[in-house]
């Protein structure tokens, strides 16, 4: 009963004080008291941490690729500094991301491809504030050397209207 209630505590803990309960894991697992884990959130919290690495992946590289559809697909002159400097910002996050977590190196393509419909409507919107109605294409027209490739900055003259690279 006394193993019961002290797990009931650890578990309340997770829920009132996730920092504490956070420490407390630590400190069980340092003792190897595995079984007054909280086993069924510590599992959930792992899970989590997997896949917010994935989300931030997704959003940097979702940032970085509305950028450069600005980029590639805007006659304008400025703001370009603004959308380069962002593309630089957003690919440091994904390489460090990459330096951090080498499997999500897996993720990359797949996040590229997923994130092109929603970063094309973005960079659409965006560039319609100004005036402009860039026709953006469907598929990706970015390849990942292109996302990550910090040569790499696209002009309008380098894409066609179908956005073929």
């Amino acid at each position: 009963m006394n193993t019961v209630l002290k797990k009931l505590d650890v578990q309340a803990l997770h829920d009132s004080d996730f920092y504490a309960w956070t420490q407390e894991q630590v400190r069980l697992l340092e003792l190897g008291q595995f079984a007054r884990l909280d086993m069924a959130n510590l599992i959930d919290e792992i899970g989590d941490m997997g896949r917010s690495e994935l989300r931030a992946l997704k959003s940097a590289v979702k940032q970085a690729m509305i950028h450069l559809a600005k980029l590639g697909y805007s006659p304008a002159t400025e703001p370009r500094r603004g959308w380069i400097a962002s593309v630089v910002k957003q690919r440091d996050a994904i390489e460090e991301l990459l330096k951090d977590s080498p499997s999500l190196q897996a993720k990359l393509a797949d996040s590229i491809e997923q994130a092109w419909s929603g970063a094309a409507k973005i960079a659409a919107a965006e560039l319609a504030t100004h005036g402009e109605f860039p026709g953006l294409p469907e598929a990706c027209p970015f390849t990942v050397s292109q996302v990550r490739d910090d040569d790499f900055i696209p002009r309008p003259s380098q894409l066609n209207a179908t956005g073929s690279r």
